[in-house]
């Protein structure tokens, strides 16, 4: 049975529609205006059968009607995240993009104007009488915006106001196991997710509540998740791994989920491995890739030196304006606290008139003169893998991605043109200076090359600088310094991106706790993390079988027991 339903009829009514199994087809072209727009979305996000445009196109006009209204704006993300399978990912990251850049605008406001948009749309949910289904979808969206500034009991209350919205609905559900796992809480997070909601749960869900039921010592409850992952005959590898995991905690057929984690890991694209590991870290890592949060553990722990130097805003802005004034350095980079692919990013040069207000964010002191690979200005990434237990130890990858800016830093270097400063490839994308190879297997040319290939030509150059080993030395000593905030009672895994001056001294970029593994259209990338999740199986898989990890497994070696 199907609904047809005109421009103008799209409503709430269409949601309910979805809740009893009822198909809803579009007849026309839907309008975009700021009323309906993401109603049309509401009605869409699962259950499109037919329509006059691609979804992508339908999605992009409606988002279009959306940008300037924050309600609507939360409503239209609900919308996206319903999507399910009814467009592929690159559609779906395709039509994302204005929206995605528009939601990193708002998460990087400060506490105060969040606290103020909060009070605000809730009023205006109010006032508009919408339908539960929107509270749900703002609400939640709320939840995980105050999450990421640190308001955990804000961030509770939100996920359980999205909850009483709309019961059926699981994503605030997860949001809120999320939001107790980051505390710890283990019973709390796995109690988040009912049982009459498990037969309902994608692998992904699965996972997450297997882990949670271990890590809360319920042998029952895990068991009868664990007899789950049997029945159903899974093949996902995140899953498999929560499976072997959490049957190696409670001591039920451990070897046999071993075995099936390790015989799915063998079928799968293995970079598959290292995104599970990086997505599982959330559950015990402090938000390092917080710079502001960063800093501050830096400090406590001894490691101010493993950055330049640098002032926290907004408490440490007469500071920072002084240095700025005074510091001794021609030029300063300003980064907001929760910076995502190099967006927001401004050059200031000495003597300017004070620091931009933008909310939390670091002031640091430009590393001039950099080290330069074919005269541009790079910065590699390597991971540290990272094991709990009595067999604890933190692996390091001695290979990973470089990136260069894609304007040489030896023309204009000493301009204010970011393409000659910043290096992160997400934010030159839209710069027809950027190459990037589309052969995975041509490792040094254009602006993403291997680490292990800048390394070599860096001791070419200067075989004094022997950049292996400092490079090494210096992980060892940042990761023994935060070695109480790497501590976590679940393998995980974090992403330090690193520079060097033109002494051959490596400095601290960023320190991501949930790196995003994925090759981001670039060959190469997804051809080394392919790599090196392969040369991680050996170390998980003892790990799994109690035996002791080997101290080096490819690219991966042990720095820290």
């Amino acid at each position: 049975m199907a609904f047809l339903l005109g421009p103008g009829d799209l409503s709430i009514v269409a949601a309910e529609a979805q809740r009893r199994g009822i198909s809803v087809a579009l007849e026309g072209k839907p309008k975009a205006t700021a009323a309906a727009g993401p109603r049309h979305l509401v009605a869409l996000g699962s259950m499109l059968d037919d329509a006059s445009e691609p979804l992508p196109v339908i999605l992009s006009e409606a988002l279009s009607g959306a940008l300037g209204d924050p309600i609507l704006l939360q409503v239209l993300e609900g919308s996206f995240m319903r999507l399910g399978d009814q467009i592929s990912a690159d559609e779906a990251r395709s039509a994302r993009a204005p929206l995605d850049a528009r939601l990193s605008e708002m998460k990087a406001i400060d506490r105060a104007m969040l606290a103020d948009r909060t009070r605000t749309w809730l009023a205006e949910l109010r006032d508009r009488h919408i339908g539960d289904i929107e509270v749900a979808y703002v609400t939640e969206s709320l939840a995980r915006s105050w999450l990421a500034h640190g308001d955990v009991e804000r961030a509770r209350r939100l996920a359980k106001t999205a909850i009483k919205a709309d019961p059926s609905w699981t994503t605030p559900r997860s949001t809120l196991a999320q939001i107790e796992a980051e505390g710890g809480h283990w019973h709390e997070a796995a109690a988040a997710i009912p049982d009459d909601m498990i037969e309902t749960l994608p692998s992904s869900g699965l996972a997450f509540l297997l882990r949670m039921r271990s890590l809360a010592d319920d042998r029952e409850g895990t068991v009868a998740l664990l007899d789950q992952v049997v029945a159903r005959d899974e093949d996902d590898l995140v899953l498999m791994w929560e499976a072997a995991d959490g049957a190696r905690r409670v001591g039920w057929n451990a070897d046999l989920m071993s075995r099936r984690f390790l015989d799915c890991a063998a079928q799968a694209d293995l970079s598959g491995v290292l995104d599970h590991l990086s997505q599982i870290s959330a559950g015990g890592h402090r938000p390092l890739n917080d710079k502001v949060v960063l800093q501050s553990v830096l400090r406590r722990a001894g490691l101010s030196d493993v950055q330049p130097e640098t002032y926290l805003l907004p408490e440490e802005r007469s500071e920072a304006e002084k240095g700025l004034r005074l510091g001794g350095a021609e030029r300063w980079i300003l980064k907001p606290a929760s910076l995502f692919g190099g967006k927001g990013i401004q050059m200031l040069t000495q003597g300017a008139e004070g620091v931009p207000d933008i909310g939390p964010a670091v002031l640091q002191r430009y590393v001039e003169p950099p080290w330069l690979v074919d005269g541009h200005k790079a910065h590699v990434r390597t991971y540290l893998l990272v094991l709990p237990g009595p067999r604890r130890g933190i692996w390091m990858s001695m290979d990973g991605p470089a990136r260069l800016s894609p304007l040489a830093w030896s023309d204009g270097g000493h301009g204010a043109d970011l393409g000659a400063h910043v290096t992160n490839t997400n934010l030159h994308w839209d710069r027809p200076d950027l190459l990037v190879e589309q052969d995975p297997e041509q490792d040094n040319k254009g602006h993403v090359r291997r680490m292990a290939r800048v390394l070599d030509g860096m001791a070419a150059e200067r075989p004094e600088s022997v950049p292996v080993a400092r490079l090494q030395a210096f992980c060892k000593r940042l990761v023994e310094g935060l070695s109480a905030e790497l501590h976590q009672p679940m393998a995980g895994l974090l992403a330090l991106d690193l520079m060097f001056d033109a002494d051959g001294r490596p400095w601290v970029l960023e320190v991501e706790s949930r790196p995003q593994i994925s090759a981001g259209g670039v060959p190469l990338v997804g051809r080394l993390h392919a790599r090196l999740g392969r040369e991680a199986l050996p170390i998980l898989s003892a790990y799994l079988e109690g035996r002791d990890p080997p101290e080096v497994s490819g690219d991966w070696q042990r720095i820290l027991r």
